[in-house]
């Protein structure tokens, strides 16, 4: 290089960046500043070239109004972090603003034109199989190359994986033995790259083609050669230029895109890619266990490689008892992030504060809008960002955000959101429609699964049935069918049917996560449905069992929810000093995970426990530890809670007319039935009813506790709600002369609670009262 390319000091470094010296030597660290030393050494004198400090300035900080990266260090605050604006045009001072979090608007996303390209694995012709993990690792490095760009929307590889699973090509192994046509149509891409290597003596050869599908036009790119193995990682830059040069021409982006080199953001070890790549295959497949080793191996060859490591950090965490090690794995990929490409820095440090829980939702939704905003055809960022705001129940903003992409690179998760979305706002058609929507050959039972839905929530339980012995039929033992199936019948109060279907649902094939946790939910459904036949007891006994089981396997993360479970069972029936013990433990453990959702729901419930062992004064503590964190939160519908536990301390202090006034506040910010693991609508509705009741408007109480026998998942997870619900409109068309009415309603009462534990008190009541009716 010239002479007068040459900076030798920091001084001159920062001069010539107008920069101070403190910032850049920060860069140096967190952005990789090309800054040289004499001898290597930390300490040494340093210099750098003019050349790559401002080809460095075009590729990183981009030109003006190009966004910066997200800062890789975590925030567990309720406030935004810090985002960078950094101006290569102007000449400024890096500003900093720091906002509050709380319901912040998304930067319009431009509607994208970008050409969509999907990368197959290329073809050995070697003749030397060892050498066949190129075949994918070519496909890989040019995806994590060319996904840099902000101007193509390139397929992820495991969405090509999922795609040529599903056309039973994958086995194929190669481009040239795929129907790219049909590969296009279901990928939903418009250019697709194939190509192939060879070997001559240690040279190898690599070419490759792109092809447009809608006009059968294909371009033969320049064959890039590389000396060796080690020297394929330098030359797949070149080759995905080339692939740029003709998806891009006429104009030229390349001097305004993002486009670092391939060694910087991947690996620089062909061992360490080697087993990368053995590891996202085997992930892909459901062997979990074998993509864990190979990862693990990949990692301790390239202690930096950060996706190696996020992805090592899935693999844990699909592996029950790996909590511990997929926190370490995600915390080590999150702190080396800045090695990664942009994109998969975005989907690194979104993943990071997505497995935060709660307590990082802040710096998780700004990760999301920023990934957004710069890549807005990203399918995990749109993916990410519907998914954040249906957790805060901004359902509208999720259904805009997660229709934005819905015809480009669809997930079931996509779906998934949507149907949830909409079902919150009650639109139960318009849910249905997002689910027909679905590819039938990708996701056969989306549609299935919503009609079924549908029908419960309008009661249609025989509709219902028939379409879950449908899904079963085509897949026996299917996990969801079996579920909504034993849900039906629950909702019918045929129990043994519904113990059979949750029973038959105990014992998964397999020991991953999502195996377990199937397991769990059976067990819970058993609780439930114990529950609603006043069994109490075999309620309790099964929660003692799963609560065992989680704990053995260190699943740390599912305590807490069991333990509020248990609190929720024991105050049901009374035993309230050792529901206020588990609701204790639920609630330090939930602390201690920095969870503030489960903190708000668990101090629910603990407020209600209090005012039933009659310490008002407790609970009134209670409710303001509630709103001080309802207030700094991100969804103020959770205002419900308090709304709630306010209205059962005013029935404590006998102030009836200012509880219904609560109830009727929190009542009016439930969403509609939406959850297929339950909601919460039993606890408020029948709050509400018993308000009017002691107010003695028996018809606006005869109207709420008929609302909530009309209910499905909204009483599923508090069974004992429906069966009191008969109890009281018993009493209740007693005392309004309604004695028919009275008669069944008490019958109906006794019936569900026909195995009822012993010494129930409404249980003698009913009895007494009927006695009475009939004489």
């Amino acid at each position: 290089m010239a002479e007068d390319d040459l900076l030798q000091s920091w001084k001159e470094i920062a001069a010539h960046l107008v920069r101070s010296e403190r910032t850049c030597r920060r860069w140096e660290t967190e952005f990789r500043l090309p800054v040289h030393r004499m001898d290597g050494s930390v300490r040494s004198s340093v210099f750098a070239y003019k050349t790559e400090l401002d080809r460095w300035m075009d590729e990183i900080l981009h030109e003006e109004k190009e966004p910066s990266s997200v800062t890789s260090r975590p925030r567990r605050t309720k406030y935004m972090a810090i985002i960078l604006a950094l101006s290569v045009v102007v000449v400024a001072a890096l500003a900093v603003v720091v906002f509050r979090i709380g319901r912040p608007e998304p930067e319009s996303r431009p509607s994208s034109a970008n050409p969509t390209l999907a990368i197959l694995p290329f073809t050995n012709n070697t003749g030397d199989e060892s050498l066949d993990f190129w075949g994918n690792a070519l496909a890989d490095l040019l995806v994590s190359d060319l996904s840099q760009s902000r101007y193509l929307t390139v397929l992820p590889q495991d969405r090509v994986y999922f795609v040529l699973r599903d056309l039973d090509q994958f086995d194929g192994g190669a481009g040239d033995a795929i129907d790219l046509e049909q590969f296009a149509s279901r990928a939903q891409v418009e250019n697709i790259v194939v190509g192939n290597f060879i070997r001559a003596g240690q040279r190898f050869r690599i070419s490759a083609t792109v092809r447009h599908i809608p006009s059968g036009e294909g371009v033969v790119l320049p064959s890039v050669e590389a000396r060796s193995q080690e020297e394929i990682l330098l030359k797949v830059d070149q080759l995905s230029k080339g692939i740029k040069n003709q998806l891009l021409a006429p104009v030229d982006f390349t001097g305004r895109d993002i486009d670092l080199d391939m060694g910087s953001i991947t690996t620089s070890s062909i061992e360490a890619y080697r087993y990368y790549i053995d590891g996202r295959l085997s992930l892909y497949n459901g062997r979990a266990v074998e993509a864990m080793e190979s990862l693990e191996m990949a990692v301790v060859i390239d202690p930096e490689f950060a996706m190696a490591y996020s992805i090592l950090a899935m693999c844990y965490r699909s592996l029950s008892g790996h909590e511990d090690k997929a926190e370490e794995a995600l915390s080590r990929a999150f702190e080396l992030s800045h090695h990664a490409s942009l994109r998969e820095r975005f989907y690194i440090q979104a993943y990071y504060y997505r497995t935060r829980g709660p307590s990082g939702w802040g710096p998780y939704l700004e990760t999301c809008l920023e990934f957004v905003r710069v890549y807005p055809d990203d399918a995990y960022a749109v993916l990410f960002l519907g998914e954040i705001y249906l957790w805060i129940e901004e359902w509208d903003r999720s259904i805009e955000i997660l229709e934005s992409t819905i015809d480009v690179h669809v997930s079931r998760s996509h779906f998934d959101y949507l149907r949830r979305a909409n079902c919150a706002l009650g639109k139960y058609e318009e849910a249905l429609a997002v689910a027909e929507a679905a590819p039938a050959e990708r996701y056969p039972f989306q549609y299935s699964q919503q009609l079924v839905l549908n029908m419960i929530y309008d009661r249609r339980f025989e509709a219902a049935l028939l379409e879950a012995d449908k899904m079963l039929e085509r897949t026996p033992g299917y996990i969801s069918a079996l579920m909504v199936k034993g849900d039906i019948h629950y909702y019918r109060a045929e129990w043994d049917q519904a113990e059979a279907c949750y029973r038959e649902l105990l014992n998964p094939v397999g020991v991953d996560w999502k195996s377990v946790r199937s397991h769990h939910d059976a067990m819970l459904r058993l609780a439930n449905l114990y529950l609603a036949k006043g069994q109490f007891e075999r309620a309790l006994a099964i929660l003692d069992q799963v609560i065992n089981e989680v704990a053995a396997v260190g699943e740390q993360r599912w305590l807490s929810s069991f333990h509020h479970e248990k609190a929720n069972i024991l105050l049901a029936q009374g035993d309230l000093a050792e529901a206020n013990a588990e609701i204790l433990t639920a609630l330090e453990q939930l602390e201690r995970r920095d969870h503030v959702t489960g903190m708000l729901a668990a101090l629910h419930s603990q407020g209600m426990i209090l005012v039933e062992m009659g310490d008002v004064g407790g609970a009134e503590r209670v409710a303001d530890e509630m709103k001080a964190e309802i207030d700094g939160w991100f969804n103020p519908r959770l205002i419900r809670f308090w709304y709630d536990l306010e209205g059962r301390i005013d029935v404590a202090t006998n102030d009836v007319g200012r509880a219904i006034e609560h109830f009727e506040r929190a009542v009016s910010l439930m969403p509609h039935q939406y959850h297929h693991d339950g909601d919460n609508h039993a606890v408020v509705y029948t709050a509400l009813a018993n308000a009017y009741y002691l107010s003695g408007d028996l018809a606006r109480a005869q109207e709420w506790y008929e609302n909530t026998l009309s209910l499905t998942y909204g009483r599923l997870i508090f069974g004992e709600f429906y069966a009191k619900s008969h109890f009281m409109l018993g009493k209740i068309y007693e005392q309004r002369g309604m004695n028919a009415e009275a008669i069944r309603s008490y019958h109906k009462f006794l019936d569900l609670w026909r195995e009822a534990d012993p010494g129930v008190p409404e249980i003698e009541e009913a009895k007494r009262s009927l006695v009475a009716l009939l004489d």
